[in-house]
């Protein structure tokens, strides 16, 4: 009974320093949720294009496009695709001056009957003042954008820190219903 206890009770967050993670000479995000899956480290096992694989040392499994979650496995949402805009500066560097104010996205989702339902999304950004940010011990001035998207039954809010080229080195995004990933860029080595 003490083992399924030590289990089942909820571990802290784990704050990570750069001496912690000095060995890793790769690059590096780290991935928390409010979801299944609570904090973990990943990197990436392959690249094609604009999608990057990323793995955990548990067998999670995202799919970036750009800066992205574009798909993810073994995080209980069953979130196979989204797709956006061609032009969107969530798939290529702008300057986040240039970001259009309004875009669309489609989400799309495996049902438990083998399924797909797709959710469409018209999606407003807004760019509000520059934040400092902290990932890491590192820090960063970084503009914050808030993207709101909505559609006539949901809406959601997805919140990115850009720097002044559009790299996005922090963002929260959402994945399913009530569930939402925050990604920081730990070690990076592309511009996205």
């Amino acid at each position: 009974y003490k083992k399924f206890e030590d289990y089942s009770t909820e571990k802290p967050i784990k704050v990570f320093s750069r001496e912690d993670l000095k060995d890793i000479n790769y690059p590096l995000i780290e991935v928390r949720t409010n979801g299944v899956l609570k904090q973990t480290l990943m990197l990436p096992v392959s690249e094609r294009e604009n999608f990057v694989n990323y793995t955990s040392g548990s067998g999670q499994i995202i799919t970036t496009n750009g800066a992205i979650i574009s798909k993810t496995n073994g995080f209980n949402v069953n979130l196979i695709s989204v797709d956006l805009n061609n032009d969107s500066p969530l798939l290529f560097l702008k300057k986040p001056h240039e970001w259009p104010k309004e875009s669309y996205r489609k989400y799309s989702y495996l049902t438990p009957l083998n399924s797909i339902k797709n959710f469409d999304f018209k999606c407003e950004f807004n760019i509000k003042k520059i934040e400092i940010v902290e990932i890491v011990e590192k820090k960063y001035n970084l503009y914050k954008i808030v993207e709101n998207c909505f559609n006539s039954k949901y809406n959601f809010k997805n919140l990115y820190w850009a720097d002044k080229s559009g790299f996005i080195w922090k963002s929260k995004q959402f994945l399913k219903k009530d569930i939402f990933a925050d990604v920081y860029i730990i070690n990076k080595t592309k511009p996205f």
